[in-house]
């Protein structure tokens, strides 16, 4: 996994002329530290994968605490397969896993909303905000080097046709 601090990161991962601000930041936080997840998941699926082949091979039956597997992790709405078996996740999948992780913050946000109480209200939108913040600290902590007084160059866009992405589509 590259170690790179997220500046760098993202600015090598930007086009020519795109603008790149803490949002963006905290976006390739999000995508990296789920990156690093997800290929933990894959080779734990792989684990499973090898298990339930040698399982059906000689029939013996294996404990999954054996296996090390979580089963909430690794199952569920969209986890798994209405058996319950454990799906199996390959390294091409990441970005309907990213898909997966997406709507169940969206769930997250517009529960943390309607749940928080009238003195100190918690918008849907300031919730996504502050966990993509805290995905940005957590990688600036992890990813520390190179990053003392690091900001972006710019606080919001600039460029018209970037400026319009960002207010016209619905995140």
């Amino acid at each position: 996994m590259n170690k790179t601090n997220i500046s760098v990161l993202a600015k090598s991962l930007s086009s020519s002329g795109h603008e790149i601000t803490v949002a963006h930041w905290a976006r390739f936080s999000f995508l990296r530290s789920s990156l690093v997840n997800f290929i933990q998941i894959v080779d734990e699926s792989a684990r499973i994968s090898v298990a339930q082949k040698s399982r059906e091979a000689s029939t013996a039956v294996v404990d999954p605490a054996l296996l090390n597997v979580d089963d909430e992790e690794l199952l569920g709405e969209g986890f798994g397969v209405a058996d319950n078996t454990p799906r199996i996740w390959v390294i091409s999948e990441y970005w309907e896993y990213i898909d997966l992780l997406l709507a169940d913050l969206r769930t997250e946000s517009r529960k943390a909303s309607k749940a928080s109480p009238v003195t100190s209200p918690i918008t849907s939108e300031g919730y996504l905000k502050d966990f993509f913040k805290n995905c940005l600290e957590a990688d600036l902590k992890q990813y520390a080097a190179g990053c003392e007084g690091l900001k972006p160059a710019f606080e919001k866009v600039t460029v018209n046709w970037q400026r319009a992405i960002h207010n016209e589509l619905v995140w």
